[in-house]
This record gives structure tokens, C-alpha cells and sequence, in this order.
């Protein structure tokens, strides 16, 4: 076997075997995070929040404009579909070809082919609307190009294969914006493994791959004209847990000072309370506690407010002051 035909065959099929979960999906799985970005998308660049990447919401608008063109938002979403299709396949080939090329074997490309094109997981993920979508498939093909780099590449080739996975690194990484940090491990960590010849092209590669990530997120938000910032309240995710989790198991032990009010706490809580989200909330309220039927907290005062709002439905924010400030959110507690 020659290994483009390999690609080209491998790609044909997956691309067929995903048309019938299309159409049982028909147009798109509108999934986890879409309702957000479709709204954006419909309002135009400047509404664009960095909470989700931009270069994805980016994506569906252009795929909404497209479908205002040939007569419908939903023929709009089918092709978007279609395009992720196509990049998968084509991205999925080029992976059966590598295997076939590092191990001149036959029955490892068929077994992988069936379950890239077969394998329900794969299959639907790929008529999502997910970023993850996306995300894997430029983070497969940034692995295979990296192999490319490594096992198939000498002199000028290399030199090309090095400027081609810093461009599509850097790219793959606008479709999650934690990717970076993983860039960065993943890099130390071939620094660490490879011989020593090796580390400096390593680090200078790894660089340029964080830098050029940094570039070319601030080009795209200077180019879409976004002013809107990303909130902090997912990496407060973990202390507020832990927080929350103190006052539960020990809250019979705190001070007098651990029971002001959170807005005049400071720090992290003064922080989450300042981004006027669900975060100053479950700061203060520590979430729901599954199986107990009430709210606890790691300030005493706000269980009894809590409480009262579960009943009454009154607003968060006539009973909480500087949280959800101008809007209508309400209390629900369950069980």
C-alpha cells in the first residue's frame, strides 16, 4: 500500500460513514455553550465574550452568514456540520496514514479506520457545535504534524515542518483558551525527555508556540473590536469548593471575622463578588448540598437569606448587595 492512497481511501470512508449520523442529527447538535455563542453571533463581532474562544464564535457567525445567503439559518448549521465532517476525515486519513507508515502493517489501519468511523462517540461529536470538536481534531493533527517533524522530516523539510506547527499550534489553541497552559507542560516536558541536541530547537519551538498563541489572540480580539473580558469565576471554581466544604465540616469553629458579610471580605471573595456572577453566590451559599435538602455556606448569615429566597422568589440582588447587580436572577432550591 502506498501511503496516500492509505489517506485517501481512509478519509472517503470515514467521511461516508459519518453521512447517516448527520442525518439522524440533521442539521447539528446544538450542545453545551452554543446558546451562549449563537446569541453572540447573531448580535454582531463587538458582543463577542472571550468566556467561550472567539475564533469558535467567530466560526458560527461566518457559518450564519453563509446561511442567510443560500436561504436559512439551519442550512447554515448543516454546512458547518459538513465542514467538520470533511475536517475530520481528512484529518482521521492522515492519522491511518501515519500508522501505516511507522508500522507497514495492514490490520492496524483497518482497525483504526473502523473505529474513527464507527465509534459512537467520534461519529456524533463530530455533528456537535462543541469548541471541543474542533479542539481535538487541530489537537490530533498538531500531534501527527509533530510526529511528521520528528520521524520524517531532515534539512529544509524540517525547517518548513517547524514554521508549519507553530502556525497550526497556535491555531488549535484558539479553540480553548486553557490549551495553552497544556502546550506549555507538554514542552517542558520534551525538554526534559529528548536528547540533549535536541532541547534547544525544543525550547525555542515551545516559545514560540506560547508567544505566538498570546499574538495572535490579541490580533483576532483587536481585529473582531471585542472590549469585553473574560470573568475569573471559573478559576475561583476550586477555592470556593474548598471554602465551601470548611465552613460545612468546621463552621461551629470559625471566628467572628469569617462571618461578615462576603462583599466585604476582599480578596478572592471580594474578587467573584466584583464579577456580579453566580460565583459571589455559590462563594457565599457553597453550592447545594446533594441529599440535605437546604443551602449551607461558609458565611452563617447568608444560609438564613438563602432560605428566605428559596420561599419567597425574591431577587438575589435586593437581598445580596453587589451580586447580579441590574438583573432578575432568582433563588431555586431543589429537594
Amino acid at each position: 500500500w502506498k501511503s496516500d492512497i492509505v489517506f485517501a481511501v481512509t478519509a472517503v470512508v470515514i467521511f461516508l460513514c459519518l453521512i447517516p449520523v448527520w442525518l439522524a442529527y440533521y442539521p447539528i447538535i446544538m450542545s453545551y455553550d452554543f446558546h451562549r455563542q449563537v446569541n453572540e453571533a447573531y448580535k454582531g463581532l463587538e458582543w463577542f465574550y472571550p468566556l467561550q474562544p472567539i475564533a469558535h464564535t467567530w466560526l458560527i457567525r461566518l457559518f450564519l452568514q453563509i446561511g442567510t445567503a443560500i436561504g436559512s439559518y439551519e442550512a447554515g448549521m448543516a454546512c458547518m456540520a459538513v465542514f467538520q465532517m470533511v475536517l475530520y476525515a481528512l484529518v482521521m486519513g492522515y492519522a491511518t496514514s501515519m500508522i501505516w507508515r511507522m508500522t507497514a502493517k495492514k490490520w492496524p489501519v483497518v482497525v483504526t479506520t473502523l473505529f474513527l468511523a464507527l465509534f459512537p462517540y467520534n461519529t456524533v461529536l463530530v455533528v456537535c457545535t462543541t469548541k471541543d470538536t474542533l479542539f481535538t481534531i487541530l489537537f490530533t493533527l498538531f500531534f501527527l504534524l509533530f510526529l511528521e517533524r520528528n520521524y520524517f522530516s531532515n534539512g529544509k523539510k524540517k525547517i518548513l515542518m517547524n514554521i508549519l506547527l507553530v502556525a497550526e499550534g497556535c491555531l488549535m489553541m484558539q479553540f480553548r483558551n486553557n490549551a495553552v497552559y497544556a502546550v506549555a507542560v507538554f514542552m517542558l516536558l520534551l525538554l526534559i525527555l529528548r536528547p540533549k541536541k535536541e532541547k534547544l530547537g525544543i525550547l525555542i519551538l515551545g516559545i514560540c508556540l506560547v508567544l505566538g498563541e498570546t499574538g495572535m489572540r490579541n490580533v483576532i480580539q483587536t481585529a473582531i473590536g471585542t472590549r469585553l473580558e473574560a470573568p475569573k469565576i471559573e478559576a475561583y471554581s476550586v477555592p470556593i469548593q474548598q471554602f465551601a466544604r470548611v465552613a460545612y465540616y468546621h463552621g461551629e469553629e470559625l471566628e467572628a471575622q469569617d462571618n461578615m458579610p462576603l462583599w466585604q471580605t476582599g480578596g478572592i471573595a471580594g474578587k467573584i463578588c466584583a464579577e456580579r456572577s453566580l460565583g459571589c453566590l455559590l462563594c457565599a451559599a457553597g453550592g447545594y448540598h446533594q441529599g440535605r435538602g437546604k443551602c449551607f455556606g461558609i458565611y452563617r448569615e447568608f444560609q438564613a437569606v438563602f432560605e428566605r429566597l428559596a420561599t419567597s422568589g425574591q431577587t438575589v440582588s435586593e437581598r445580596v448587595p453587589g451580586c447580579f447587580s441590574g438583573t432578575d436572577q432568582r433563588i431555586l432550591v431543589l429537594g
